[in-house]
């Protein structure tokens, strides 16, 4: 357990150094890696009742473990998501576990992902952002609307009674 930590760390700390943007990153084989939806289309958008899934096409299927882990930019907190053992399959998928307990969630998302595989380690990073739903906006303006509203009317009732 404790071995398993202390990898979990260092593995943090190397891809930390590394963290470089999958848009401008030359060095990351296969394809990717970047966002998408429960259907699998690329995606950099999410309402905050998606899931966004962490897709990866790696260059072998020979990987030993991948970890990602997902910051919510403009905080210190972190969330990952590891896989160990790619049972032989050179297209990855990750998605955290606990996204739906993950509150707030708007804003900008940086994900960091490392793997390592025989003689190779490496990392590249994606981003995608959360946006309320514009109906959400919509009750936010109207409800502070009727606020305004009252607030203006009974100054005016004030006003009229002096």
């Amino acid at each position: 357990m404790i071995k398993k930590i202390l990898l979990i760390i260092c593995i943090t700390l190397i891809a930390l150094t590394n963290n470089l943007n999958a848009s401008t990153c030359p060095t990351c084989p296969g394809t990717g890696p970047y966002t998408t939806d429960s259907y699998g289309t690329q995606n950099t958008e999410f309402a905050p009742d998606e899931t966004p899934y962490l897709y990866w096409k790696l260059p072998s299927s020979n990987i030993s473990y991948i970890l990602s882990w997902w910051t919510l930019e403009g905080t210190n907190t972190f969330y990952s998501k590891e896989l160990l053992n790619t049972s032989g399959s050179d297209e990855i998928r990750l998605i955290l576990d606990n996204w739906d307990s993950i509150n707030p969630k708007e804003g900008n998302w940086i994900v960091n992902a490392f793997y390592s595989a025989p003689g190779e380690n490496t990392s590249c990073a994606t981003s995608f952002t959360v946006t309320p739903e514009p109906i959400s906006s919509v009750l936010f303006i109207s409800g502070g609307a009727v606020f305004v509203i009252k607030r203006s009317l009974k100054r005016r009732k004030k006003i009229n009674l002096s």
